[in-house]
């Protein structure tokens, strides 16, 4: 029996497909990937096309006229790639592919229009054309420069729960999805997959939030046991520092998986935040690269990196956000969140992250106050929160039990909606 073929992953995003000369590069260098590895494509819309679908959103809504011209420039972008790089032969079929797409996109915005509403699950199926339009043209290139490819559509592939605009994924049944489907293609035939979507059980489409491409080949690459994913985009690598605010800003050649998650999630551009959550568990490295500069080595990510010859890996920056620093022995955060849903923190920092994507209206700091009968939030010894008491900002109560309460932090709508915060074995928070 002949040894399945090592996977290496590739994914473009919009700069990296943004016209036929660029996609013509991006065929060359997955075509100078060995032969003996089978070669997986991920691909973004060609380059702005999201952007201009969320601004036909709103024309839509606010009753223009001006989505029908956008549209419009759209489909003439596209047939004018499609000429540039399609075999005469295949050029009608694929025209019928893509217009059955076009008239989709026309009828969904023509229901905005009438309604003046567009829900999430709407702006999701909108959204989704962009990759859905660019797979099919990217496949054809690598056909006719003389590579077998077939494009996939993810919906197929990647089933998410139906949280529109940043959909949860399901990895059991989408890992299983994924080696089915991809044990029925040849092994040679590059396979180029849309970035960005998934689909609902009942087949609806949804997305991963913006820059969820990343996280589409991340996904795929942890399914099929990937050697290597590579994150090709229009820098050289991860970088010190936004080269626009420092210019003697330079490229990381090695980051933890870690250090690069915490990156994302702090400002950096370069990733999705959870683009290294499917790859850490098998150890899978990633590595950055740019398009326009493929002799660039760029940025390798693995599970542990060297430490720098410096004392800091990077700086990145977050603007229009408030840091709330907490420092002493027992204390707790309480937050009236918005979309009144309960959240805990097991930290400081994530109390911080989740700080400026809740947007939080009111944020309290509560201390333990003296010893209370043991209730229902009570266990090994702790207070129940619903008995502390509110502190004003700069003051602070030594909690009588400190010691059982190291750094931990909850939150949630309201006061008598507190969880249950400990856990009766531990003493510790769920």
């Amino acid at each position: 029996m002949t040894a399945a073929r090592p996977v290496r992953v590739h994914k473009f995003g919009g700069t990296s497909v943004a016209t036929a000369d660029r996609i013509r590069r991006v065929v060359q260098l997955v075509q100078a990937e060995p032969e003996t590895a089978r070669r997986v494509v991920v691909v973004s819309a060609l380059g702005g096309v999201t952007d201009q679908l969320l601004g036909c959103i709103d024309a839509a809504l606010a009753r223009t006229g001006a989505h029908c011209t956008t549209i419009e420039a759209l489909r003439q972008r596209h047939q004018e790639v499609l000429e540039a790089l399609v075999l005469p032969e295949e050029r009608t079929a694929l025209e019928a592919q893509l217009n059955a797409h076009w008239q989709a996109l026309t009828e969904l915005l023509d229901g905005l229009y009438l309604l003046r509403e567009c829900t999430p699950r709407t702006r999701d199926a909108i959204i989704s054309f962009g990759e859905r339009l660019s797979a099919p043209l990217v496949a054809a290139a690598f056909r006719a420069a003389g590579s077998e490819a077939i494009a996939l559509e993810a919906t197929e592939l990647i089933r998410t729960d139906d949280t529109f605009g940043e959909a949860n994924v399901d990895f059991a049944t989408t890992n299983r999805l994924i080696r089915e489907r991809f044990a029925a293609i040849p092994e040679d035939q590059i396979v180029v997959v849309t970035g960005f979507i998934g689909s609902t059980p009942e087949g609806v489409t949804t997305t991963l939030g913006r820059s969820g491409s990343d996280y589409t080949a991340t996904i795929l690459g942890a399914a099929l046991d990937a050697e290597l994913v590579v994150i090709w985009t229009d820098v050289d690598g991860v970088m010190s520092a936004d080269p626009r605010l420092v210019p003697e800003a330079f490229v990381l050649p090695h980051l933890s998986y870690r250090e690069a998650a915490e990156m994302a999630y702090f400002g950096a551009k370069v990733l999705h935040p959870r683009t290294m959550e499917p790859l850490q568990a098998k150890g899978i490295p990633l590595r950055i690269r740019n398009t326009l500069n493929p002799a660039a080595p760029g940025t390798l990510i693995t599970a542990e990196a060297p430490p720098p010859p410096w004392y800091v890996r990077a700086v990145t920056a977050i603007r229009d956000v408030a840091v709330l620093m907490l420092e002493g022995p027992g204390c707790w955060v309480h937050r009236d969140l918005r979309d009144g849903h309960s959240r805990r923190w097991p930290s400081i920092k994530s109390t911080y992250c989740w700080s400026r994507r809740l947007r939080a209206s009111r944020v309290s700091v509560w201390a333990c106050g003296p010893p209370m009968p043991r209730r229902r939030w009570t266990c090994s010894g702790a207070r129940s929160p619903s008995n502390w008491r509110p502190v004003a900002s700069g003051a602070s109560t030594l909690c009588p039990n400190a010691r059982r309460f190291p750094w931990w932090a909850t939150a949630c709508a309201t006061s008598r909606d507190w969880p249950d915060a400990c856990s009766r074995r531990s003493g510790r928070p769920t």
